[in-house]
């Protein structure tokens, strides 16, 4: 009789070690499927994130190329020469300010700003805004601004020669003058970018905190 008890028990044992095995495979695969839901989803935002932002400098690029395009345009048109080369420096000016916000952004840390805003200083938390989505204030700054400067300020320079030319009133010289303005025009534009992404990576937290604390002048809850 206690043979046949154990046997039995030993029976309702194994049932129940199977029910359980089959119980833990079931949650297993359960667990697998919510897994690659929520990896298919994760994907899926990541991919509708990438297209929105794609979009947005798209966008954005267009205003900005038309409103500098726009400016140019009237000043080197109405203007005299003085005028233009005014423009032409204020362009390569904001082509070096843009880069060395942009590759600041990509050098500097979050720890020293966070000191910042537990002490509540401003512009503190708009730099940890900055650092944090660093890769699109370098799209912006680095790409959309310095390209459409560089075009801009490409064209600008093409306006200036005209009027040099017209000046001159010599085949030849306005021929070598033409090639000798461009390539120094060149040559500050991506020399001085060079310089500035040294400087810029070397004083990351202050051009930062410079950045923030002059965005912070637009922003209500940073001036409360």
């Amino acid at each position: 009789m206690k043979n046949h008890k154990l046997e039995n028990n030993s029976d309702d044992i194994n049932i129940l070690d199977s029910k359980n095995i089959d119980n833990n495979i079931n949650n297993l695969k359960n667990i697998e499927v919510d897994l690659s839901k929520q990896k298919n989803k994760k994907i899926k935002n990541s991919k509708h994130k990438a297209t929105k932002w794609v979009l947005t400098v798209i966008i954005l690029t267009f205003f900005l190329a038309f409103l500098f395009s726009f400016v140019a345009e009237i000043t080197t048109s109405k203007a005299g020469l003085i005028v233009s080369f005014v423009l032409l420096i204020i362009l390569i000016l904001i082509n070096y300010i843009s880069d060395a916000i942009g590759v600041a952004a990509t050098a500097s840390e979050e720890q020293p700003f966070h000191a910042m805003a537990s002490k509540k200083e401003k512009g503190a938390k708009i730099a940890i805004l900055l650092i944090k989505n660093a890769d699109k204030v370098s799209s912006i700054c680095c790409d959309v601004i310095g390209d459409i400067c560089g075009i801009i300020s490409g064209a600008c320079s093409i306006s200036i020669i005209l009027m040099l030319a017209k000046k001159i009133n010599n085949a030849q010289i306005t021929f070598w003058l033409t090639i000798a303005f461009s390539a120094l025009v060149s040559a500050v534009t991506v020399g001085g970018k060079a310089l500035v992404k040294i400087f810029a990576i070397k004083r990351s937290k202050n051009i930062i905190l410079k950045t923030a604390k002059f965005l912070s002048i637009f922003n209500k809850k940073e001036n409360k």
